[in-house]
């Protein structure tokens, strides 16, 4: 019998604990804070009143994604060994993501290898 429940059942899944937060908690602060990022960002290009509403959209848009690859795709990177075990918000909203494709609790090297150049790559063009 399976200890936890993503496919293939028999994945070998260091740590594994399910996580301790309800789903709706987990999706809510992660919803919380990027508002909380967008509205700053949105605060901050006022200080240029010239912008158009479509360059305001993008830059939300580019910081919004930027922050993703850094921070939610980089702790990945960092954590990808012992994510099955985390109960840290990030660490929980992965299990979830994981759901989805079970090779982000496994440490598949594909995957850490094209999260590390997503990382990478974004960072440096954006």
């Amino acid at each position: 019998m399976a200890t936890h429940p993503y496919y293939p059942l028999d994945a070998q899944i260091p740590g594994y604990s399910p996580n301790e937060s309800p789903l709706l908690t987990i999706l809510a602060t992660a919803a919380a804070a990027s508002a909380a990022l967008l509205g700053i960002t949105l605060a901050i290009s006022f200080l240029r009143p010239n912008l158009s509403k479509a360059d305001r959209f993008a830059i939300l848009w580019f910081v919004l994604s930027g922050s993703l690859h850094c921070f939610f795709e980089g702790y990945f990177i960092l954590n990808h060994g012992h994510m099955g075990g985390a109960q840290d918000i990030l660490g929980q909203l992965w299990k979830e993501y994981a759901l989805s494709d079970s090779r982000y609790l496994t440490s598949d090297t594909l995957v850490l290898c094209m999260e590390s150049i997503t990382v990478v790559s974004r960072t440096l063009t954006k």
